[in-house]
């Protein structure tokens, strides 16, 4: 099975501290969502990363970024928030490391 190249598998461990997709048939372990978290989402069959900015019962918002190229990724001109159920968060993620002035940003 294919994985995307910002998730990383169970063997790669958790640089977060946060908790890993991979256990509980595919859920995010113990751990709980919280807002300022940097998560990847499942949106159309493809795989985002993104921050929660809020919480409402098992619903977040979530603020995704853009593909720049092969795993680069920017925070889009225009806000790109929308509601996302529980199970749509696949994995919590470190927060991001700056790549460029351009606001290009690395995983």
């Amino acid at each position: 099975m294919k994985t995307h190249p910002l998730i990383e598998s169970e063997s790669d461990g958790d640089d977060c501290g946060h908790g890993s997709v991979n256990e509980d048939k595919g859920d995010i372990n113990s751990k709980e969502n919280k807002i300022g978290h940097h998560v990847i989402v499942k949106y159309d069959n493809s795989f985002y990363p993104g921050k929660i900015i809020e919480k409402y019962i098992s619903k977040y918002l979530i603020s995704v970024m853009v593909s720049s190229s092969i795993n680069k990724w920017r925070w889009p001109v225009n806000k790109d928030e929308i509601w996302y159920d529980k199970e749509e968060i696949t994995q919590i993620i470190p927060e991001p490391i700056g790549l460029n002035k351009r606001g290009i940003i690395y995983y």
